[in-house]
């Protein structure tokens, strides 16, 4: 009968330990659903913001770009001399309405006006006095 008992105890426990084999099992199956679908979840999430923030750079990108655009509008309209008071005097709003800390027109001969967001207006500005950087852009233009 002990022999019987035991065969009977062993059997118990391995079927026990069989069960709480398959709930562990079954536990860590439903838990990498859940962290699987978490996961997901947050990549397109992630993947959302970006495009988002990538959009609004785009955005952020064109309207400074047309920042430009709309300056040389204003002298576009301007039908005087450029060179006139009256050009100065728009170039120089020009320069306080946008981001730009500087602005400068030059002639043929290289000399011209360079105003800046400071209350800075010089007449007779040499292109020579500009970094030459500068004064490259100021020759391919």
């Amino acid at each position: 009968m002990n022999e019987l008992q035991a065969q009977r105890k062993l059997k118990r426990m391995a079927i026990a330990f069989a069960a709480i084999s398959v709930v562990i099992l079954l536990c860590g199956l439903y838990a990498s659903f859940l962290l699987t679908d978490i996961f997901q979840s947050t990549q397109k999430e992630q993947a959302q913001n970006q495009i988002q923030e990538y959009q609004n750079g785009l955005i952020r990108k064109v309207h400074s770009d047309q920042q430009p655009l709309y300056t040389l509008a204003g002298f576009l309209k301007y039908d005087e001399e450029l060179a006139s008071e009256g050009f100065i005097q728009s170039l120089y709003q020009a320069c306080n309405q946008t981001s730009f800390m500087r602005m400068a027109y030059f002639n043929q001969s290289r000399t011209g006006v360079r105003v800046a967001s400071n209350n800075t207006i010089e007449t007779k500005y040499s292109q020579s006095q500009l970094p030459s950087a500068a004064q490259q852009a100021v020759d391919e233009a």
